[in-house]
């Protein structure tokens, strides 16, 4: 029982059908993954876009949203390649013996059943070795018998085309296999860096967000746009290099369609524009000492100190720690939205007093707070410089050689297939009649050309 179903399972799995069903069943999933937007390849929100809730659970339960890298669609490209393997091991028997099985001569009744025949006479006896050299020559290399006074002869060229379907197999079994690396194992992504900023991580478009290690670090130096005469961009250029502990190993400049590889991972120019950088704040305050009433004005700077100083007293520290445009204030079970806020640092040492301060609660500082000096929000600027980023598609696919390799096999295997041919070649000579015989396995009419010569020459001698 188990011998039969495994016997049925062979033979399915070696039949031609099951071969072009999986095959088409794979050209059917490239195509509707052309149609069928990819979490990978679509921007934020665009799936919620085009497909309705409902839909996008029953597309999401079917892995077609990320089609390539499905249990599916992995699952088909193994039995694809367990179906090529088995049906190549069921037909070899029969493929190699149409490649050894050896020649042999016909007799006089078998002459006439090819369609590739021909009978000369001549009135002179003709040496049997003018005849080899003439087959030789247009043909290839015969074997010869003598019997019954008769001269027999017969040559074969192109039995190892039967060969190429296996070649063919195997160029598509590559194929499949870089499918399985580049699906199981590969990964898509984006990186974007300001200049002079580095990195070893890029967010995985799998993953929607999620921050994965590149295993080296890369750094922007440079990103610059070429325009042409009018203005509009021409071109957009990267310099990168990559790092390994900190160690200059690779430096390129990268355009679009001109990507950099490190270790199997490319790195394609995809974006470019310009982001605020180094953003500082300035404000300005009126510091008020309890003691004499007196005020003053003061500009700060955040990320430096400006000294607050009143007549017959030291000097006092006083830093912009923070500037919030919306600052929250928790008001029991809520909150209230009391705008403009900045946070001050009063005090020298390690343990400066903090606090802040509300522009739209001038009084506050005064009535919340003891000390020798208050605190009013006036204004607050903010200023930031223009930096230019470049925006990288980071992308690795560990079987894109193995498909090129098997791709370069594929095609030489159906060249092979299609231009070879397996021919063969009888004769009979008893020194006044010549009977020749052919035989082709595929290109019939090529052939017939060549054995038309070949029976010229020979009538000829």
């Amino acid at each position: 029982m188990l011998s039969k179903l495994v016997d049925k399972l062979w033979g399915t799995l070696a039949s031609l059908k099951t071969g072009i069903a999986l095959i088409s069943l794979i050209a059917l999933a490239n195509l509707g993954g052309s149609f069928i937007v990819q979490r990978d390849q679509a921007p934020e929100g665009q799936i919620e876009k085009v497909y309705s809730p409902e839909t996008i659970r029953i597309l999401e339960a079917l892995g077609l949203f990320d089609l390539y890298h499905s249990w599916w669609f992995i699952l088909l490209l193994t039995l694809t390649g367990i179906s090529l393997i088995i049906a190549s091991i069921d037909i070899w028997p029969r493929y190699w013996g149409r490649v050894v099985q050896p020649l042999s001569p016909l007799n006089e009744q078998q002459y006439g059943i090819f369609e590739k025949q021909a009978v000369l006479k001549s009135s002179t006896k003709t040496d049997g070795r003018k005849i080899q050299s003439i087959v030789e020559k247009a043909f290839a290399k015969i074997q010869t018998k003598e019997s019954a006074g008769k001269w027999h002869f017969w040559a074969q060229k192109g039995r190892w085309c039967h060969l190429s379907v296996f070649v063919i197999h195997t160029g598509l079994l590559f194929v499949l296999v870089g499918g399985f690396l580049g699906a199981r194992y590969g990964f898509e992504g984006q990186l974007r860096l300001s200049e002079g900023q580095s990195s070893n991580l890029f967010i995985t478009e799998r993953g929607r967000g999620v921050a994965q290690p590149l295993g080296f670090t890369i750094r922007l130096n440079d990103v610059r746009m070429e325009k042409y005469p009018d203005g509009s961009p021409k071109a957009y250029y990267s310099d990168l290099d990559i790092l390994e502990k900190g160690q200059l190993v690779k430096s390129e400049t990268i355009r679009v369609n001109h990507p950099m590889e490190y270790e199997g991972i490319y790195f394609y120019q995809a974006q470019y524009g310009t982001e605020p950088a180094n953003e500082r704040f300035a404000a300005t305050v009126t510091a008020t000492q309890r003691s004499s009433g007196t005020g003053k004005d003061l500009s700060l700077e955040q990320g430096k100190v400006s000294k607050l100083s009143f007549q017959g007293q030291p000097d006092v520290e006083v830093r912009l720690l923070q500037y919030v445009p919306q600052f929250q204030l928790p008001m029991g079970d809520e909150t209230r939205n009391i705008g403009e806020a900045i946070q001050l640092a009063v005090g020298s040492g390690e343990k400066p007093k903090t606090f802040w301060i509300f522009k739209t609660l001038p009084s506050f500082d005064q009535k919340m707070r003891q000390g020798e000096y208050t605190f009013v929000f006036q204004s607050a600027r903010q200023a930031f410089d223009v930096a230019e980023f470049s925006g990288l598609a980071v992308g690795y696919n560990p079987g894109i050689s193995t498909v090129w390799f098997g791709s370069t096999i594929l095609l030489t295997g159906l060249m092979w297939n299609i231009l070879g041919s397996h021919r063969k070649l009888w004769g009979c000579w008893d020194g006044t009649t010549l009977q020749v015989a052919a035989k082709a396995h595929r290109g019939n009419d090529r052939f017939d050309k060549n054995f038309q010569k070949l029976i010229e020459r020979l009538q000829q001698e």
